[in-house]
C-alpha cells in the first residue's frame, strides 16, 4: 500500500545505531509515512555519523525537495561542524517550508537556519531516541498539531521566578551548544526574544559558567523573557557547590521580564515541541507559554 506521507531522516551529529534506524522506521509506519534515510545515515567517522562532507551531503539532499517532515535521527555532537559549508542563501531564496525536527546538538543547526535563512524549525523530537513503540502523549500532541498545521497547545503550570508578560520570537535549545555559537555569524540576535534553555549531564558550576557567559555578553538583560526547561543530571558535585535552583534564580534577576522554569522540554521522556523562530508569549503571572498564530 502506498504511504500517504514522506519523512526524511538525516544524521548531522553522532553516529547512529541500528536501533536508532529501527525506531525511525517504526515511527514512520505509525504515521503512515515512507521513511527515506540519507545515504550516509549508517556511516561512521570516529564518533560522528560519517565525515563532515558525508553529513553535509545528506543535509543538502534532504532539503533539496519538499516532503512532509525532516528529522535529525539523534543528537550527540557534530552538527556545528557543518555550518560553514551550508548554502544558507539558497535555502532562504527557495522559501523552504518543510518542518525540520531536532534538539540537543541540533540546536546549532536550528539556530543557524533561523539566523541565516529565516527558516523556522521545531525543537523537541529526535525519533531515533524518543520513539519507543509510541511517542509519549505530550510530545505526540505537539507533533500532530505541527504535522496538521494546527495551533500548538499552550504550555501551562510553569513555575515563576519573575512575573510579568512578554511576547517575542522564541529561540533557544541546549545551553552549551547555544553558547558555542556566540560570536559566530550563525548566532541569532536574542534581543526582544523569549529564550528557552535546557541542558544534560553538566554539573551546576558549568551551568553557572554558561549562564554567566550569556549575562556578560549582554544577552540576558536584552531578553523579553526567559524560560528554563529540564536540566537533566545537572547536579552539584558535592555539598560545597551551588544547587541548581539557586543558579537559575541568580541569573533570572538579570532579565527585564518574566522568567519561568519547569518547562517540560529537554532531555526528558515527556516534552513539548517548541517552534524556533515562532512568536510566543510568556506569562509569568499565569505560568504559561503560548504560541502566536502564524500570519
Amino acid at each position: 500500500m502506498k504511504k500517504e506521507k514522506i519523512f526524511k531522516f538525516i544524521a548531522p551529529s553522532s553516529a547512529v545505531t541500528s536501533a536508532n534506524l529501527s525506531n525511525c522506521r517504526a515511527f514512520s509506519d505509525l504515521y503512515q509515512a515512507e521513511a527515506q534515510f540519507g545515504k550516509n545515515s549508517s556511516a561512521q567517522f570516529y564518533d560522528l555519523a560519517g565525515s563532515d562532507l558525508e553529513r553535509l551531503e545528506d543535509f543538502n539532499r534532504a532539503f533539496s525537495t519538499e516532503c512532509d517532515a525532516i528529522f535529525a535521527i539523534r543528537g550527540g555532537y557534530g552538527s556545528a561542524r557543518l555550518l560553514d559549508s551550508i548554502d544558507f542563501e539558497m535555502l532562504r531564496t527557495q522559501d523552504y517550508q518543510t518542518p525540520f525536527f531536532g534538539y540537543s546538538d541540533t540546536t546549532a543547526l536550528q539556530l543557524a537556519l533561523w539566523q541565516c535563512s529565516g527558516i523556522k524549525t521545531f525543537s523537541g523530537l529526535l525519533p531515533g531516541v524518543d520513539f519507543r513503540q509510541k511517542l509519549n502523549p505530550l510530545t505526540e500532541t505537539y507533533f500532530t498539531a505541527i504535522l496538521e498545521n494546527r495551533p500548538l497547545p499552550t504550555v501551562t503550570n510553569l513555575t515563576t521566578f519573575q512575573d510579568g508578560k512578554a511576547t517575542g520570537i522564541l529561540l533557544g535549545g541546549c545551553l552549551s551548544v547555544l553558547c558555542s555559537l556566540l560570536g559566530t555569524p550563525f548566532c541569532p540576535d536574542f534581543s526582544g526574544g523569549i529564550l528557552f534553555l535546557e541542558e544534560v549531564n553538566e554539573p551546576t558550576y558549568v551551568i553557572d559558567r554558561l549562564l554567566n557567559q550569556l549575562k556578560s555578553c549582554g544577552i540576558l538583560d536584552n531578553l523579553a523573557g526567559l524560560v528554563f526547561g529540564a536540566f537533566t543530571k545537572c547536579e552539584p558535585r558535592d555539598e560545597q557547590e551551588f544547587p541548581l535552583e539557586l543558579v537559575l534564580q541568580h541569573y533570572a534577576k538579570f532579565v527585564n521580564g518574566p522568567v519561568c522554569y519547569d518547562l517540560p522540554y529537554g532531555h526528558i521522556a515527556e516534552k513539548v515541541i517548541l517552534p524556533i523562530g515562532g512568536q510566543a508569549t510568556l506569562n509569568g503571572v499565569a505560568g504559561t507559554l503560548s504560541f502566536c498564530p502564524e500570519d
